[in-house]
């Protein structure tokens, strides 16, 4: 056990639990300085229970309510503040998983070369020379409104 010196307070305001409080008895019941502390203890507890209570003044009453709220508040902010760092960092893992080579499934699909140069020509895609996937699809769609595009303009 720590030294009783460090418990007398909680020994004196009832804070300490059963068997702790036994074994702090039974050390005051022996060691007459710890005993002389406690007293002192006890008899400035009982001059400051002697001493008038001031009274405090609106002024102050306002400013410990608004520090009271505020402190209430606080929690909801730190936790508003929180997701929002958490937003931030996933935003910013999922833009540099995206940048990565292989992340999307156009950098997965085979080579772009082919229908590159059918877009370039302006002629058509071959069906069976891609895969028939979402990529292909968007790359037909694309080479044919800038076929219509050209065919407008020229």
């Amino acid at each position: 056990m720590e030294h009783v010196s460090n418990h007398l307070s909680a020994y004196l305001d009832g804070e300490l639990t059963p068997e702790l409080r036994a074994q702090v008895e039974s050390h005051l019941s022996q060691c007459s300085d710890c005993s002389k502390e406690l007293a002192a203890l006890q008899q400035t507890s009982a001059i400051l229970q002697q001493l008038p209570l001031p009274t405090p003044s609106p002024i102050f009453l306002d400013r410990l309510h608004a520090s009271i709220e505020s402190a209430a508040r606080r929690p909801m902010e730190r936790f508003i503040g929180m997701l929002s760092g958490v937003a931030a960092c996933v935003a910013i893992v999922g833009g540099l998983l995206l940048m990565q080579p292989g992340a999307t499934a156009l950098a997965t699909s085979s080579t772009p070369a082919a229908w590159e140069s059918d877009a370039g020509g302006g002629g058509q895609l071959a069906d069976d020379s891609l895969d028939n996937t979402p990529e292909t699809a968007i790359g037909q769609w694309m080479v044919a409104g800038l076929s219509a595009y050209e065919g407008g303009q020229n």
